[in-house]
């Protein structure tokens, strides 16, 4: 039997106590390489593992056996001196195959869970709409403008604008409009125009993709 260093992570499995008994766990233990000849003290089922203590000429180890992912277990090994090793093992397709379906089903609501926590941590929000407009666009105007608000969100944008100064003398109400929409997960696009009370259309005076 092959062994190698394992890392990862995945979905809590079903128990290897579940998949393998007592007989298979320690044919398992002897296929460990320099450890055929041992001489068993305790085996038990402990929670979701196989626990046991072995002696191997005169030299104590423990061994915990797990179910890692799929038809992979995992042995932990430590020995006298506390030095610690972890190996893959390979489960017969036969004892998990009753196992696979249930899996299955605890690997895909594992990995919808880590999804939605990624795009909920990079979801632009209406504050970093707001922050990201007012950082941008007052740089890079011609005169200075005053702070954006939020205004309304559409879809995936969101409408910005400072306040509405009221004209005089015939001169129309006039206002700075923003959109910030994200692009991905590092940058967003933030377009700006001047809007007046008598324009139909307002084309931006700003318009580029700007880092978060």
């Amino acid at each position: 039997m092959g062994f190698t260093s394992l890392g990862g992570a995945f979905a809590k499995p079903v128990s290897i106590t579940k998949i393998i008994n007592e007989k298979t766990a320690l044919d398992i233990i002897a296929s460990i390489p320099n450890l055929n000849n041992f001489r068993l003290k305790t085996i038990v089922a402990n929670n979701d593992m196989w626990v046991a203590k072995i002696n191997v000429q005169g030299n104590e180890y423990a061994i915990f056996l797990s179910h890692y992912t799929g038809t992979r277990g995992l042995i932990s090994l430590t020995d006298s001196d506390n030095k610690k090793n972890q190996y893959v093992f390979k489960i017969p397709e036969t004892l998990y195959a009753p196992y696979r379906s249930a899996d299955k089903e605890s690997q895909d609501a594992f990995s919808q869970s880590i999804a939605a926590t990624a795009k909920s941590d990079n979801e632009l929000t209406e504050n970093e709409a707001v922050k990201l407009a007012n950082k941008y666009v007052n740089d890079s105007a011609s005169t200075n403008i005053n702070r954006f608000k939020f205004k309304a969100k559409n879809g995936d944008s969101y409408n910005l604008m400072t306040d509405i100064k009221k004209g005089s003398n015939g001169s129309p109400d006039v206002a700075t409009y923003a959109t910030v929409q994200l692009t991905d997960n590092n940058n967003v696009h933030i377009t700006a125009g001047v809007w007046t009370s008598t324009m139909s259309s307002h084309a931006p005076f700003y318009d580029k993709i700007v880092p978060r």
